[in-house]
């Protein structure tokens, strides 16, 4: 995912809701990083705030403040809420800042300074989630270079066992391809699952293939 013919969907993707912590791999500015707040262990899931009505998830739950998410390579937490934005902070210093319930990712500002903003935003998610579900949106690419046609597909609602246990979780396919220019594919598969407001597993197979896990979380 580092290559750099794909920088720009790949730093588009970092922005993805959160809980891939693709940035964690990588350095950041100096000062307190989210891995030094994540405490220990597991919050059990507050499953009452995730109905299920017959495999379909008509909003995601709304993050809270302190929520923080513990990966195989990084981690992430909420550390604040700005009109109406959830704000996201990774351990490398960047940040993403998304739409509560529909985890679309509208501004991001990587560990560089460098400040993006999606126009429109980038829909990782569209609720109501439910399997076959698909979408396609234009997204543009890192500081306006090129646009990228996205298509999401909802596979399955699934168990899927990571280091933090199991989950319940909608497995969803990303597939991004260039707008204009040499065509190109690439795709990668997250699970989300809502008992933990966030992305469980991740893996691209693509180029830079690329695999990371929930290894534990805290939930407000």
């Amino acid at each position: 995912m580092r290559l750099a013919r794909f920088d720009s969907v790949s730093r588009a993707w970092v922005a993805v809701s959160i809980g891939l912590v693709i940035a964690g791999c990588a350095s950041g500015p100096s000062g307190p990083t989210t891995s030094s707040l994540c405490p220990p262990g597991n919050t059990p899931p507050v499953l009452a705030e995730v109905p299920l009505e017959n495999g379909r998830l008509d909003v995601l739950p709304v993050p809270k403040v302190g929520d923080c998410w513990k990966y195989v390579r990084g981690s992430v937490m909420v550390v604040g809420m700005q009109e109406e934005l959830v704000i996201y902070q990774w351990d490398t210093g960047a940040r993403t800042y998304q739409k509560p319930q529909t985890n679309e990712t509208v501004r991001r500002v990587d560990v560089s300074g460098n400040d993006t903003t999606f126009t429109p935003a980038f829909k990782d998610f569209d609720p109501p989630l439910f399997v076959s579900k698909q979408w396609t949106f234009l997204s543009p690419g890192q500081r306006g270079r090129n646009t990228f046609y996205v298509t999401v597909t909802v596979e399955a609602l699934e168990d899927v066992q990571v280091v933090a246990g199991k989950f319940r979780a909608f497995k969803m396919v990303l597939r991004t391809r260039p707008s204009v220019g040499f065509p190109w594919e690439q795709s990668r598969t997250y699970w989300y699952s809502p008992e933990v407001r966030n992305i469980v597993k991740f893996e691209d197979a693509g180029f830079g293939a690329y695999k990371n896990e929930l290894e534990s979380y805290s939930l407000k």
